[in-house]
């Protein structure tokens, strides 16, 4: 008996079943029509506002290198690229991420690429004294110092907890960033953050990275104290200075990926200044991580900033993991946001877990890239060409993406804002929003530096601002899912979803990245109201033109009227386009929007096996058949109570399932030993007790609105049957969260429907009906199907009451009774009808071959039996069947058509063979 997470109110009639097969037999060639390319897709949107996660913070980026670069440029152009960023009718970000810089040293040639050498907050030393060495690497002659001398004498002399040890005026490029944005009262969120510790606290002496003949950790361990004492009070210099208060602190940035080094030039031992290198990056590995973690964490206590660590803004989710199992718990009870980068997609299933089981707020912090064009679209196949839509559906996807499995707090550019020179001669697209990082050098200021040295002429290399449709598919999702929205999960792979912060009204972001239009249905369902007047406004995103390139950005179509009867809206979405759907004139979530309720007991019925959760009496958990009588079920009746009083649809609120026994269902393994794996069992404790135990909670969690998963609190991974199997008596235990990105889908073995037992109300029976010719006893069906409140139910024995065999020697109808009880202890009364009598005639039949097939393949198919009706009852019973294959040959199968095959059954006739066929070669 299998429900699924809805909870049907009403009694589902189910008839009696009936074989569909035909006598007259037809062929039709196996191939399908193509779609018409004018026809459009349909597609339906079914949001759950019973998902709801915790209030959105919004929009953001980090400043570096853009706001580095571009602070000296003229007000004109500086505010034209300000607006494009953070004004309303441009991204409209909200949360901005400081870069605190680590900084070469004073001798060290710039060979970082332009706007990424961040200048760091130590105060330079530009001549040596007793006790204070100057602050530069290489020997006071130029040459290279393989001890390093100097930059250790530097280390050891520079003391963190003394002012003068501080440059208060540094980063002034970006700090105008800052400065700017805390007038505008803009930001809602500051975050700094580390790219890489300064030059004399690593191994190298050189701030992006080691040497690349040696890569390795980069922060030197001596120096991780005064790294923590560097991070806190440049954070506090900038709050003093720049009049804003940080909120969280990361002191890394991509920590344990293995791609930050620096070049060295063998001729000089330094780096070349021929080419530029990357960026700041230190790596620093998990044991590192935790060191540094904790010595920020003490650092914070004693400052002034209130400022909270996050971390670990690492490349991917499941390096992240990696860094996370590899910290103390001491360190991980010090972060108090969890930062992480989707250059990786794998494993956002399992940081959203831990998101949720440690109840720390998480951020999609970083990401960035390009999608070359497609020519389908209209595009062409280059990088750099700002019109190709296909870099905005990708942008659109990502996001997408990250809001659905991730479930993110807070979504972060790397930078909207690229260096137009490079993005070109690269032919790459990153970046929304594009102005040459060259336009102040001296005497040529506001023209690109690089542009001249190439010989263009002042036009060509005029500084100016560019955007593409990067920058007009992000606005789809930037201007309309706000801060204090709640993202909610819906069924669709290519769809975000959120309430609006007042629970009126939703927002849904959609791309479809076919050449093809669609029909998109939008079912509101599972809202609990859809008031008069309701409605649904499309705002467009589709292709511009090179010379105007925002011109089909954004533009609002005609409202569409809600159905109130369907409870649904249907648009046009054209090929090729991100759609933001605005509804208007909904809130509240539908009685069987939310899979649990508080107090009530629930069958759990696995999505691959349709087998039930059952407590075993060593402790285990397996799944099994459905009982067959109380003492089977019992065990499989299992007990939801909330843990905290938060708002009943919150997607991280915890339950506690006991059953009968009033054992409790636990978990371990997980993060707690930093696997992916755990066990689950069953332990004797209280309620009480386990509202204050972890490893007896679980998070019922959704990435669609309609499958719904089990998440340990402790162990932040899933309930699933082990070895993905499906067979009776398999034992359950727990394995990180998957699923499937492209039909947003969990994994089935982790999938669980819920029956509510106060739904199982028994309502009666199906009607059965059978047919016989005269003169023979019918077999009488062991089995009836149920009607519950729920729903159709397992099939469940039933009794007849004897017939009188004479009762068969003629036509008519003959009504048998029967009775039986459901595992639940209800009873019900059952009603057979037999109808008695000779075959009339036997319903169609059909095979399909391919066109060009021969007669051989055909009559291999054909069915040996078709299904012969008895007087005017319902049901049907098989006949042998002998086909007339002599009208039929090859011939009659080389083109599109339907053909007539004729048979005989039981001595009838086989009269209704015809079927209309259409094939297309």
């Amino acid at each position: 008996m299998a429900f699924t997470a809805r909870r049907i109110r009403k009694p589902v009639a189910v008839l009696a079943a009936a074989v569909t097969a035909a006598a007259g037999l037809a062929l039709m060639p196996a191939t399908t029509p193509p779609a018409n390319a004018a026809d459009a897709t349909a597609v339906t949107i079914t949001p759950n506002p019973a998902s709801r996660g915790e209030a959105f913070e919004g929009w953001g980026t980090s400043l570096v290198w853009f706001a580095n670069a571009t602070a000296g440029y003229s007000p004109e152009l500086r505010e034209e690229l300000y607006q494009k960023v953070f004004g309303e009718d441009g991204l409209n970000l909200n949360i901005a991420r400081y870069n605190v810089g680590g900084g070469n040293a004073s001798d060290v040639a710039d060979y970082l690429n332009d706007g990424s050498a961040v200048e760091g907050w130590w105060k330079p030393v530009t001549e040596a004294r007793p006790g204070q060495p100057a602050s530069n690497l290489y020997n006071p002659d130029g040459t290279v110092d393989k001890t390093q001398a100097n930059k250790l004498a530097f280390l050891n002399a520079w003391n963190p907890d003394d002012p003068a040890s501080y440059n208060p005026d540094a980063d002034q490029n970006q700090r105008w960033w800052v400065e700017r944005l805390a007038a505008d009262q803009q930001i809602t969120h500051w975050e700094a953050f580390s790219n890489s510790p300064p030059w004399f606290m690593t191994k190298s002496g050189y701030v992006s990275g080691q040497v690349n003949t040696a890569k390795g950790e980069n922060l030197l361990p001596e120096a991780e104290a005064k790294f923590a004492a560097y991070m806190r009070n440049a954070v506090e210099l900038l709050e003093k200075g720049s009049g804003i208060t940080v909120d969280t602190v990361d002191p890394f940035n991509e920590p344990n990926s293995g791609y930050w080094g620096t070049d060295i030039n063998t001729a000089t031992g330094k780096p070349p200044t021929t080419y530029t290198q990357k960026q700041e990056g230190a790596l620093i590995y998990p044991a590192a991580q935790d060191r540094v973690t904790k010595l920020l964490a003490a650092e914070l206590a004693k400052g002034t900033t209130d400022a909270v660590i996050s971390a670990m803004d690492e490349t991917d989710p499941t390096k992240f993991m990696t860094n996370w199992n590899g910290y103390s718990q001491a360190a991980k009870d010090a972060v108090a946001q969890l930062n992480v980068h989707t250059y990786g997609t794998n494993d956002r299933r399992r940081v959203r877990d831990l998101a949720s089981s440690t109840d720390k707020p998480l951020w999609m912090s970083e990401v960035g890239g390009f999608w070359p064009g497609n020519p389908v679209f209209g595009d062409s196949t280059s990088g750099w060409d700002r019109s190709n839509i296909t870099n905005g559906l990708g942008i659109a996807s990502r996001m997408v993406n990250d809001l659905r499995e991730l479930d993110p707090n807070a979504w972060v550019f790397w930078q909207p804002v690229e260096d137009t020179y490079k993005q070109e001669k690269a032919d790459k697209g990153w970046g929304s929003i594009y102005v040459d990082f060259d336009c102040n050098y001296e005497g040529r200021e506001g023209f690109s530096n690089r542009r001249i040295n190439d010989g263009a002429t002042q036009d060509q290399a005029k500084c100016k601002v560019l955007t593409n449709q990067k920058y007009n598919t992000t606005r789809n999702f930037t201007h309309y899912i706000r801060p204090g929205d709640f993202l909610i999960q819906n069924d669709n792979a290519k769809t975000a979803s959120a309430l609006r912060a007042d629970g009126n009204g939703a927002t849904l972001v959609h791309f479809n990245d076919t050449p093809t239009a669609e029909k998109v249905t939008i079912d509101l369902s599972r809202f609990g109201k859809i008031a008069p007047g309701a409605k649904v406004t499309p705002v467009v995103t589709t292709k511009s033109p090179l010379e105007d390139i925002e011109k089909n950005a954004l533009v609002k179509g005609a409202p569409v009227a809600v159905d109130t009867a369907a409870k649904s809206a249907t648009l046009d979405v054209p090929a090729a386009s991100v759609v933001t759907f605005v509804v208007d004139g909904v809130s509240g979530v539908s009685d069987d929007a939310a899979p649990v309720e508080d107090g009530h007991s629930y069958h759990l019925t696995g999505e691959a096996s349709g087998k039930y959760l059952t407590a075993g009496t060593n402790g285990a958990a397996t799944i099994e058949e459905l009982g067959t009588d109380a003492a089977g079920v019992a065990p499989q009746m299992w007990t939801f109570t909330a843990v905290n009083g938060k708002d009943e649809f919150a997607n991280d609120r915890r339950w506690v399932l006991s059953n009968k026994d009033g054992k409790v269902l636990t978990g371990n393994g997980g993060v707690l030993n930093g696997s992916q794996s755990g066990a689950a069992s069953l332990t004797s404790m209280t309620l009480d007790q386990a509202k204050t135990t972890p490893s007896a909670q679980w998070i019922v969690t959704t990435e669609n609105g309609r499958q719904w998963t089990l998440v340990n609190a402790a162990a932040a991974i899933a309930l699933q049957v082990s070895g993905n199997q499906t067979a009776t008596g398999t034992s359950v235990a727990l394995a990180s969260s998957t699923g499937t990105t492209a039909t947003a889908s969990a994994n089935p073995h982790q999938a669980w429907a819920f029956t509510d037992i106060a739904d199982l109300k028994l309502l009666g029976v199906s009607p059965v009906e059978l047919s016989t010719p005269v003169g023979t006893a019918p077999a009488l069906p062991a089995t009836v199907t149920p009607v519950y409140e729920a729903g159709p139910g397992k099939p469940l024995a039933v009794t007849w009451t004897p017939v009188d065999p004479a009762s068969w020697q003629k036509a008519g109808k003959v009504t048998v009774y029967g009775s039986g009880a459901d595992p639940y202890g209800q009873t019900f009364e059952a009603v057979l009808t037999v109808t008695v009598g000779s075959y009339i005639a036997t319903d169609p039949a059909s095979v399909t071959v391919g066109v060009g097939s021969s007669v051989a393949p055909a009559q291999a198919a054909a069915p040996g039996t078709v299904p012969g009706q008895i007087a005017d009852g319902p049901a049907r019973n098989p006949l042998a069947v002998t086909w007339d294959w002599s009208s039929v040959s090859d011939s009659s199968l080389q083109t599109p058509g339907t053909v007539t095959v004729q048979g005989t059954a039981n001595g009838l006739p086989a009269t209704r063979p015809s079927l209309w066929l259409t094939a297309f070669p």
